[in-house]
């Protein structure tokens, strides 16, 4: 969930829809992309599919006007495998557009990072005071976001 993997770049050319340069700082997942190829080609994008189209913010001006739609302000993250070829351990996550948080069950640890004052996720925050009420909020929506997907507490 570090941002260099987090954090993949998502090309398109759609001529006459999507502005030559067009850039967004707005949050998506790899789980928005059936939802906006099928609203693309004109299908019908079913109900059960947890992502949302991308094709509102690819025809945007702005971000301005994206947020005016009501995008989503934060996302959902969970890595199930520890003993897999990056011998990474699971963990599960939030991260909005200025902070992520991080949290690794098997090593019963968290991480939190302010991202505009720590981009490159140097020093966690999560045990210091002053982000006391930020980690709250964090850890509220973490258990929001997973019980929006359907995620069990259960590894």
């Amino acid at each position: 969930m570090y941002e260099e993997s987090f954090r993949t770049p998502f090309l398109l050319r759609w001529p006459g829809v999507v502005e030559p340069g067009r850039r967004t700082e707005l949050l998506s997942q790899n789980i928005d992309l059936a939802p906006t190829f099928l609203e693309m080609i004109g299908s019908e994008v079913p109900a059960r599919m947890q992502g949302r189209s991308l094709v509102p913010i690819l025809e945007a001006a702005d971000d301005d006007e994206v947020d005016d739609i009501g995008w989503r302000d934060a996302l959902y993250y969970r890595y199930y495998e520890s003993q897999g070829p990056h011998k990474v351990p699971k963990h599960e996550g939030v991260r909005t557009r200025r902070y992520k948080l991080m949290v690794f069950p098997e090593l019963d640890e968290v991480e939190m990072y302010d991202l505009e004052v720590d981009p490159d996720e140097i020093r966690s925050v999560a045990d210091e005071p002053a982000y006391s009420g930020v980690r709250a909020r964090l850890e509220d929506l973490l258990v929001e976001l997973r019980s929006r997907y359907d995620v069990s507490e259960d590894w």
